[in-house]
């Protein structure tokens, strides 16, 4: 695998002699080089050419800290800071250079992550300055907790913030109004391994409907006595749901809708968990497939257990890893297959499932003008192309027909990773709406699905349970 191309520095950053200071930071970057010197806070106006097709006026009314406090992952804090291969850019250290402020991380596991911003956005005056927030946080009481930024980008706007995909954005809109704006994005789709479906003379499914014979068609035993399974995911009862909802997205079904109506027991959906409960009994899916956590299901593949199932996208890159991987050069890329009656709606693909990471402001946090900064400067189009080469799928339409991307993609071997992700992005949706109890909501889904595949109940009494359970968990309007 070749090392990420690094963007020419002096190509990102504009020095103009007093003019425009860095054309993704705008204003109050421009404010940051030329400060005035006084230590109290100070109301600044100034009008400089910015990235977006209008002349902005942006008004500074509190004084510049020596630090913000990013709140994330350590994924998200490696991307930005290039430290996932040599001579990768560190645009955290651009920012800090031209606005003389420090970034300071604090990075958790997704668990601790949640925990902690929820503390932080309740207390009196919040510790951090800005954070990440996942798609599966999102309940409708972040709008008291979250700075809503639609004035902020009528007051500084984004850099042609109509590139972003529409669909990206939804998971930090409540009530119709934006409170995150999306820097990191991943998605399921279908892969498959060429040289076993090539021995098979099998090719991957194009429809739903076709994909149990075709996973039946795929599943063997070797000589040497090793048998190779037609399908495998991370099917165990905490993430099942997933993979039930990677089903039903053949039909645009959800388990639950946007809005929080429990749909889990109607016909997609049933028909989605009678597919895989038919895979389970007829040896297509290992026999602990309801016990296999994701690195599980990995190992698998890796080891050439597998040969179609379905994972992240980004996961290409560690199935072809042959530092890593038995299989390295043989997992293919392929489409998330919609059912028969849908095969021409969504160019060839579904509405699969997506999660998106937003950066967010506390509303109870301090330096908020420096914090949209920063929040403008890692939005830009850029600094999304740069993130999208460093570790971090993006949401800008624009960088997924960049000649720098899809170079970069092809040159690593694949080829097709941008045109599958960018569909994934525009079509795909989260798996359930964020709610404050999703966990217990997801153990109850995947109960009750584990108990359909494992034969004890039908599909459709097994989701008929599930959505009495799950009624009175939804978020009341």
């Amino acid at each position: 695998m070749v090392e990420p191309k690094k963007v020419d520095r002096r190509k990102f950053i504009y020095a103009g002699l007093g003019a425009v200071a860095l054309i993704a930071i705008g204003a109050a970057a421009y404010v940051a080089m030329n400060p005035p010197v006084v230590t109290q806070t100070v109301t600044t106006s100034t009008t400089v050419p910015t990235t977006v097709p209008t002349t902005s006026v942006i008004t500074i009314t509190e004084p510049k800290p020596d630090k913000l406090i990013f709140q994330g992952h350590e994924v998200h804090r490696k991307a930005a800071v290039g430290a996932n291969a040599p001579g990768q850019t560190n645009l955290i250290a651009q920012f800090e250079e031209v606005t003389g402020i420090k970034v300071e991380w604090v990075t958790l596991a997704n668990p601790e992550n949640y925990d902690k911003l929820m503390r932080e956005c309740s207390a009196a005056e919040a510790t951090i300055n800005l954070a990440h927030c996942l798609t599966t946080w999102w309940a409708p009481r972040m709008a008291n907790l979250f700075e809503q930024l639609d004035p902020w980008l009528e007051k500084a706007p984004i850099e042609d913030f109509d590139d972003f995909m529409p669909a990206t954005l939804k998971s930090a809109t409540i009530g119709g109004k934006l409170y995150g704006i999306p820097v990191r994005c991943s998605g399921s789709t279908m892969m498959y391994h060429k040289g076993y479906f090539e021995e098979r003379g099998a090719t991957p499914p194009k429809v739903i409907d076709e994909f149990y014979d075709v996973a039946k068609q795929v599943t063997f035993t070797k000589p040497t006595g090793e048998k190779v399974y037609g399908f495998s995911s991370n099917a165990n009862v905490g993430e099942l749901y997933e993979t039930l909802t990677w089903f039903a997205r053949s039909w645009d079904a959800d388990l639950i809708t946007p809005d929080y109506k429990v749909v889990c027991n109607q016909g997609p959906v049933v028909q989605a968990l009678e597919i895989l409960a038919k895979m389970y009994r007829d040896g297509i899916t290992p026999p602990n497939f309801t016990q296999l956590q994701n690195q599980d299901h990995v190992n698998l593949v890796k080891e050439g257990r597998v040969s179609l199932f379905a994972q992240g996208v980004s996961y290409i890159i560690t199935h072809n890893d042959p530092k890593t991987s038995k299989v390295a050069g043989q997992i293919e890329l392929g489409y998330h297959p919609p059912a028969a009656e849908f095969k021409d709606k969504w160019e060839g693909t579904s509405p699969t499932f997506t999660y998106i990471w937003s950066m967010i402001i506390p509303k109870n946090a301090k330096y908020k003008s420096w914090s949209w900064e920063l929040i403008r400067f890692l939005s830009s189009k850029k600094s999304n192309l740069i993130l999208s080469m460093q570790g971090t799928d993006v949401a800008r339409t624009s960088v997924y027909t960049s000649p720098t991307y899809l170079d970069y993609w092809k040159n690593i071997g694949f080829p097709k990773y941008p045109d599958v992700l960018q569909k994934v992005l525009k079509y795909g949706r989260p798996p359930i709406p964020g709610m404050d109890n999703f966990s217990q909501v997801a153990q109850i889904i995947g109960t009750k699905a584990e108990e359909a595949i494992l034969g004890k109940k039908t599909a459709q009494q097994a989701m008929d349970e599930a959505a009495e359970l799950l009624k009175p968990l939804m978020p009341k309007s």
